[in-house]
Formats: structure tokens, sequence, C-alpha cells
């Protein structure tokens, strides 16, 4: 059966590697096959590739669940697991088995996670996943060759939303197999009302207003180029030198 790419093999480290020895080979990576340098056609799968083991293995909790569910050779392991990311029976595994999109503020951007689902064996012929909540939304699906899809997610905090914390699933349907990927998220309490974003509301004025300290500001002009031009004009009866 063909198997996804091994994350520690991908990333070039061992598996006992330590958290900042991941970062770095990551780093050196994604500096080699960044497509914006690197323009071979491959490098762009490189560097999803990189991208993707990096984002495991950079999880504790998935890459325990990947330890559990492969060997020191990256080979699927023959014992099930239970899990509500992962089927290691039928050889699927979701990376990360959770996705946390932290603090989502009402008016401001929304946060982009994205949720790899890698297989063993054959592809699944039908692909399926559920489209979104109230506070988040399944974007896209792209995949990676053969051997797995990557799902594009977005949150964001709905106009008005009580503050609190947020629970939902993600559901992926291969063929007949179903896994879910819990996503969590926590909404701060909405701006003021009269506020524009982050900023204090803007003073508006009425017409009145304006055109009274518009007069009154190009009286104070005129006040001062007259000032200027007075001074500027010799005593009467001071006698000027003659220019010959």
């Amino acid at each position: 059966m063909a198997l996804g790419p091994d994350p520690y093999s991908v990333l070039g480290v061992s598996r006992d590697a330590t958290s900042e020895q991941i970062a770095r080979a990551r780093h050196d990576l994604v500096l080699r096959y960044h497509p914006d340098v690197n323009h071979d056609p491959a490098a762009a799968e490189r560097f999803d590739e990189v991208q993707q083991a990096f984002h495991l293995l950079s999880d504790p909790a998935a890459r325990a669940g990947y330890d559990r569910a492969r060997d020191g050779q990256g080979r699927a392991r023959a014992a099930p697991r239970s899990g509500p990311a992962t089927s290691a029976a039928s050889g699927v595994l979701v990376q990360p088995a959770t996705v946390e999109f932290g603090l989502l503020v009402p008016g401001e951007l929304p946060v982009g996670r994205k949720v790899a689902v890698t297989w063993t064996g054959p592809p699944p012929g039908r692909i399926t996943s559920n489209p979104g909540g109230e506070w988040w939304t399944n974007l896209r699906m792209t995949r990676l060759a053969s051997s797995g899809v990557v799902f594009y997610l977005s949150a964001q905090a709905p106009a008005q939303a009580p503050s609190g914390h947020r629970r939902a699933e993600l559901t992926v349907t291969l063929d007949d197999i179903v896994v879910t990927v819990p996503l969590t998220a926590s909404i701060a309490p909405g701006p003021a009302p009269g506020f524009i974003g982050p900023y204090p509301p803007i003073r508006r004025y009425p017409p009145r207003t304006l055109w009274i300290a518009g007069g009154v500001l190009l009286l104070w002009v005129l006040v001062l180029v007259l000032s200027l031009v007075a001074l500027g004009q010799p005593p009467e009866g001071r006698w000027l030198p003659r220019i010959s």
C-alpha cells in the first residue's frame, strides 16, 4: 500500500527530535524550496510537504497520535486505535487532530487554518465534507498527490455575536469512512456602540459649523496676508536711495 510522506523524513530529523530542531529544519527547508526562491516545478510540492510535516510535528497531540499509529520507519501499525480524528485500522490520519482558532474579535479579519487528511492504500473515490457553521467556513479542498487532501478553513466572529467559547466539528467522509476534527475558538466581546473597528468613534459636525470654521480660517489668512504686505511698505516720507 502507498503511504503518505513520513514527516520526520520530510524534515530530515530523528523521531526524538526536539521542537527547536524541528523548527530549525523547517526554516532551512522553507528557505530552499519556497516558490518565490526556487522556481523548479517540484519545489512547490516539496514546500507543501515541508509545511504539512512541520504542522504535524509541532502539534504535541498530533505528533503523539502519529507516533502511536506509525512504527519507526513511518509504516502504519497493524493495531487499531481510537480517536475522533483518526482511524488507523482504515489507514486514515488527520493532521492536526484538533484545530484551535484562538481569539476571534468581531469586526477583525478572519483567521485561517489548514487540516490535512492522509491515507494508506488506494485513494478514495469520493471525498465530501461539511461546509461550515455560524462562525467557521470550509473554504476549499486541494489534493496532496494521491495520498491525501488539505482543507482550508476560516473562522470569524459574527457581528454582535455573544462572547464565549465555541466548539464545532469538521466532518470528512472518504467513501464509507467518516472522520471528525474538533474545532474550537473563543469570541471576544464586540466593540462598544459608536466605535468603528478598534478605533474611537468619529465625531461628525453639522454643515453650519463647518462653514463658520472655514470663514474664520479664511479671515485669519486674509489678516495675515495684509499684515505681511503692510510690513513690506516703507514709511511715508522715508528717503530711498536712487538707483542710476
